[in-house]
């Protein structure tokens, strides 16, 4: 089990406040993360967990040092995040009134599961929009096309 792996399961531990329930959540065996704690525990020169046979809590130190790895994982999460290309910001649209009805808003669910860090900033309207002055990122229309009619 490697460094990361190892604060990962001291962090659910502690939240769990069960070996056996974190190393289930982590799909490894309870002897594996009861050596894996022990090994940590040895490195760092600290007990970290008041181990009981019905309930796991932090000691001092492993209160301490649980608070500094759920900040760590956390940050290593928005960095793999950003680093990953996830798509993220705010998009403005302003689209006609029959078209939000018919097109943009049944799209709307699937869109935003899909892209769930991105913010929309609908505006319903039918008149001519000036995407720079107005800040709009676009506008959807509709015509009749002149073969159709």
């Amino acid at each position: 089990m490697d460094k990361l792996d190892t604060l990962t399961l001291f962090v659910r531990i502690v939240e769990r406040g069960s070996f056996s329930a974190a190393a289930a959540d982590l799909g490894v065996s309870r002897p594996v993360a009861t050596a894996a704690i022990k090994a940590l525990e040895v490195s760092l020169g600290a007990r970290l967990l008041h181990r009981t046979t019905r309930h796991v809590r932090p000691t001092a130190e492993g209160s301490l040092y649980y608070q500094r790895c759920v900040s760590i994982l956390a940050a290593l999460e928005e960095a793999n995040r950003s680093a990953g290309g996830s798509i993220s910001g705010t998009i403005r649209v302003d689209v006609a009134g029959n078209l939000a009805r018919t097109l943009l808003l049944p799209a709307l669910p699937q869109f935003l599961a899909r892209y769930p860090d991105i913010t929309l900033q609908i505006g319903e309207s039918e008149r001519d929009v000036d995407l720079v002055r107005e800040g709009v990122d676009c506008v959807i229309r509709g015509a009749i096309s002149p073969t159709a009619r």
